[in-house]
């Protein structure tokens, strides 16, 4: 991971998403970040990583019973992408319980997705509390998916890595984009540039949406063309390279592939919404308003000592008792 480098109590940093036309009306009184190979975005899928922990981590609780272990993987996660990465900006983008404009599309949308757990939901206010303590922006958006909220604030100019184990987030790789995608448990995280991608998939990471076009996403419900599966669509998508230029060429394809498709062209074009991610959503707040910069300060110290966190031994983490300011610290990690 790290050769991509070469190349007190807080008020809540919660953001909310403005959606308006025009992406570029961006609310905020800082000068816009230039880019520079010495800066880098660190952008977190809050739902998928908190997830992740719950079932990676054994059965925590807080003095007052609450359930932490959700809470304490997530935060093992993050100190380790921050000491891969040596983020110059962070922020951690949450879903909203609630229908999103997908549903409105959709009705089906994810409806075979259980619930969060109720252990798991009682963990997320205080997480969200811990990250506003780290000094962390926080974005959120009733009606807006968090792969949204990240498609749209990756269009910056500097580099950008995304922390998820949502492969949807593939899509959004680019030369400037990246994706810590975490395979496995909390420390398994494989990164993903393009070329990886394509070494994978066979076509590019924009097309990804037009694959599920076609082969449909069982996770969230998308149906796709009927009887045409994933190996069927890939090599659809690696011939044509969009949806679109696959319907203008039906000519060119099998007469039972091609039959399926006119007759499932609704449910493709459909699926294709569903499955894209917006990132032209107008935000109030840019990577400009995400700065990061170590160490934490001593509230979140005593944070992680009372909730009985090991990593409150890990004193490079934290400002020292005598010191005023912020110092550089270098962070190993497992």
């Amino acid at each position: 991971m790290m050769d991509y480098l070469k190349n007190g109590n807080a008020q809540m940093n919660t953001y909310n998403i403005k959606t308006k036309t025009d992406k570029n009306q961006i609310k905020t009184d800082k000068p816009q970040v230039q880019n520079s190979d010495k800066q880098l975005f660190l952008l977190i899928d809050g739902n998928s990583l908190i997830n992740r922990a719950f079932y990676a981590v054994p059965p925590l609780t807080g003095p007052d019973g609450t359930p932490t272990n959700a809470i304490y993987g997530f935060v093992n996660m993050l100190i380790k992408g921050i000491s891969d990465f040596a983020p110059t900006h962070i922020a951690v983008a949450f879903d909203l319980k609630g229908p999103t404009f997908r549903h409105l599309l959709s009705p089906d949308y994810k409806a075979t997705r259980k619930g969060m757990p109720d252990e798991l939901a009682a963990q997320l206010p205080l997480l969200k509390q811990i990250l506003t303590e780290m000094g962390i922006k926080i974005v959120q958006k009733q009606g807006l998916e968090a792969d949204d909220l990240i498609g749209s604030l990756a269009q910056n100019p500097i580099k950008t890595v995304i922390v998820t184990g949502d492969k949807d987030a593939f899509s959004l790789i680019d030369e400037c984009t990246k994706v810590a995608y975490t395979k496995q448990g909390i420390t398994n995280i494989a990164l993903y540039d393009t070329d990886l991608f394509v070494a994978e998939y066979g076509f590019l990471p924009k097309n990804l949406p037009d694959f599920k076009a076609i082969a449909g996403d069982k996770s969230d419900n998308i149906l796709g063309v009927d009887g045409i599966g994933e190996k069927g669509a890939s090599d659809l998508i690696k011939q044509f390279g969009s949806v679109e230029n696959v319907y203008l060429n039906l000519d060119l394809i099998k007469p039972t592939v091609a039959k399926r498709l006119k007759d499932g062209r609704e449910s493709a074009f459909l699926s294709k919404r569903l499955a894209t991610i917006d990132k032209n959503v107008a935000l109030d707040l840019g990577v400009e308003d995400c700065g990061f910069c170590m160490p934490f300060k001593r509230v979140v110290r005593d944070r992680f000592e009372s909730l009985k966190f090991s990593l409150v031994k890990r004193s490079e983490l934290f400002e020292g008792d005598d010191e005023g300011g912020k110092r550089n610290v270098q962070l190993s990690f497992f």
